[in-house]
């Protein structure tokens, strides 16, 4: 066993947290290889906005879950971060998983979208409700139970997640996954972090804003 030594350097937002939070997180990979990585502060919530054409809604469980099957080769949900899926993640006219079980391509979305900027999801929610869009709604997202940990891309690609511990969600960062993937896309938004497949309950706070 040996240790390397990785450093993962993201300046953090106004609202995350001095610098002086920031503390090495170790992960012993299945090849008993120590890695070590600096991990930022973490953000204090996450914001999801959502309305009635949202694709992802919270369900009769309070879950944001895309209901996406991860079947077969994607049973590992590290094969299903890649450039192509991301993609399609934020183009919003392709919402879908390009590989689908029936080969029909409308399967739903592999992730569930977030912010970490509650002035980018208060500005949302207003343009949303200026287009009369209906069930407008902020969901807050409580990131105590979260911690950060490292992940092991099938592509080979290592990047940095937070896991909550109880139920396993997983959610990461697109400015993370830009270096990670050398992922560059024009209509990426740095605010942005993705969640693989869902959200459970147990992190959604009750509390909803809504236009309603």
């Amino acid at each position: 066993m040996f240790l390397k030594l990785d450093c993962f350097h993201k300046q953090p937002l106004p609202s995350s947290g001095s610098n002086r939070d920031a503390k090495p997180v170790l992960h012993l990979h299945a090849n008993m290889t120590v890695y070590a990585f600096t991990a930022p502060p973490k953000p204090r919530y996450f914001w999801r906005v959502t309305d009635s054409t949202s694709l992802t809604r919270v369900n009769h469980k309070n879950d944001f879950d895309t209901g996406a099957q991860l079947w077969g080769h994607w049973s590992y949900w590290t094969s299903i971060v890649n450039t192509e899926n991301l993609d399609n993640q934020i183009d919003w006219s392709h919402r879908f998983t390009p590989t689908t079980a029936d080969g029909d391509g409308n399967d739903p979305p592999l992730f569930v979208s977030v912010t970490d900027d509650v002035s980018w999801a208060s500005d949302e929610f207003d343009r949303r409700f200026r287009r009369r869009r209906e069930e407008v709604r902020i969901h807050v997202i409580d990131t105590a139970t979260f911690e950060w940990d490292l992940a092991f891309l099938e592509c080979g690609a290592r990047l940095p997640v937070l896991t909550d511990l109880e139920s396993g969600c997983t959610i990461f960062s697109s400015r993370d996954a830009s270096k990670a993937l050398n992922w560059h896309n024009r209509y990426r938004n740095s605010r942005e972090w993705f969640a693989i497949k869902m959200i459970p309950s147990t992190v959604i706070l009750p509390d909803v804003w809504g236009n309603e």
